[in-house]
């Protein structure tokens, strides 16, 4: 994220290149974009499909027959708990994610073009 800054930032607000400087920026800026994008949307779409495998397993135990008690047990034991990929423990990392990253990008955008 601080190259796509900083390549965007030299774009907009450096005007004395030539074009080939400006050229090489806007490659920068699309592959910084592209390898931000593909980042957020793997880890986003791994976590959505962990959550429907688990809601999947979950719901099995209603097709096992009520004698079969261990089966159930072991079900629910082993996929209790959430697995989803996060940010340092702290935020799951979802679709929202690339919207506020992009968001917050372009804020301090704005913070330093008006200083």
């Amino acid at each position: 994220m601080i190259r796509l800054f900083w390549s965007v930032y030299g774009m907009i607000f450096y005007k004395e290149y030539d074009i080939w400087v400006e050229v090489f920026s806007i490659c920068l800026a699309i592959q910084n974009l592209k390898i931000l994008f593909i980042v957020i949307l793997s880890a986003a779409l791994t976590n959505e499909a962990a959550n429907s495998a688990r809601e999947e397993i979950l719901s099995f135990p209603i097709w096992f027959s009520e004698y079969d008690m261990t089966s159930k047990k072991q079900v629910r034991q082993r996929f209790k708990k959430k697995v989803a990929l996060t940010l340092w423990k702290i935020y799951i990392i979802d679709k929202s994610l690339l919207v506020s990253a992009s968001g917050t990008l372009i804020t301090y955008g704005f913070l330093m073009g008006s200083m």
